[in-house]
Formats: structure tokens, sequence, C-alpha cells
């Protein structure tokens, strides 16, 4: 039985090591991919062999978009990224979106880490993430659209492919 529950997951990985793959080499996730995925997933919500439920499906649709929208609204993330974590939000539901999300802060942290360390860029990195989170907690009192152009001042100047530690977490 629980080799079957896992043979559902198969789809997922499949499409989400595509995105991965894709967000490596171009920095892109193809929408076609991200949306097919999002209606499998809630698809599979429907089938009476499905991981979740179609309430499940859509509470993890919606997990991992709210999870991913402040880093897009912030700069430190594409629209990709975001169709991205709903899409398997919607195969896994909300507590395990939050969990994929998690593993894939976690490993996106380390390697932004290493990689300003291996360029010898850290300070640079700290003090943009301290400005960007300073900005962040007072979003009320500087506006919406102020923070969005500090994030996009102080943000990234090279991005990195967040499908990759998608994939870690899923």
């Amino acid at each position: 039985m629980a080799v079957d529950r896992a043979m559902m997951f198969v789809p997922l990985l499949a499409a989400v090591a595509y995105a991965a793959a894709s967000d490596a080499a171009s920095r892109r996730i193809p929408n076609y991919l991200t949306f097919s995925l999002a209606l499998a997933g809630l698809g599979q919500g429907l089938s009476p062999w499905g991981v979740t439920t179609l309430g499940v499906s859509a509470c993890g649709l919606m997990a991992g978009f709210g999870l991913t929208l402040v880093g897009y609204v912030l700069g430190g993330m594409k629209a990709g990224d975001v169709k991205l974590s709903a899409a398997v939000g919607a195969w896994v539901g909300p507590g395990a979106a939050v969990a994929v999300f998690a593993v894939a802060a976690v490993t996106g942290l380390a390697f932004v880490i290493g990689q300003g360390l291996w360029e010898r860029r850290l300070g640079r990195l700290g003090r943009n993430a301290w400005v960007m989170v300073f900005n962040l907690a007072h979003v009320r009192r500087l506006g919406r659209a102020h923070v969005a152009e500090v994030g996009a001042q102080y943000g990234a100047s090279a991005t990195i492919p967040y499908a990759v530690f998608v994939l870690a977490g899923t």
C-alpha cells in the first residue's frame, strides 16, 4: 500500500526535476509546466486514488503561493518560482507545502552563503539582506512601492535556480 501511495508522487517529482533542470539552464520555468502541474495536483485531489482531497490540494496551492509571494514582491524571486511552489502545494497539501518551502529556503540559504564566501561578498550579502528585512518589517510605514523599489535595488545581482531547492524539498 505504501508503494502505491509513493507512486502517486512520481509525476510530481518528474515535473519538478524538469523545472529544476530548466531553471538551472535558463533561469526560467515554463508556464505550461507550472500550470499543468497545478491542474494535475488539483485533479489528483478529485481522484479516489489521489494523495490528497480537492480541498487539501486547493489549500496547498494557496499555501505554496502565499509562502513565496513575499519573496516575489521584494524582488528576491521570479514569478515562475511562485507558480512552481503553488503547483507543488497543490500536490502535497498545505502542511507539506510549508515543509517543502522550509527545506528549499534552508538549502537555498546554504547555497547563497557558500556562494558569498566563494566570491568574497558575504559582507555585502549580509548588508543587503538586513536592508530588505528592515524594509519588510516597516512596510506599513514605508509603503509597498518603496519596499519593492528597495528590494529591486538591494536584491540579488544574480539569480539562483530556486526550482533546484524546491526539488530538494520535494
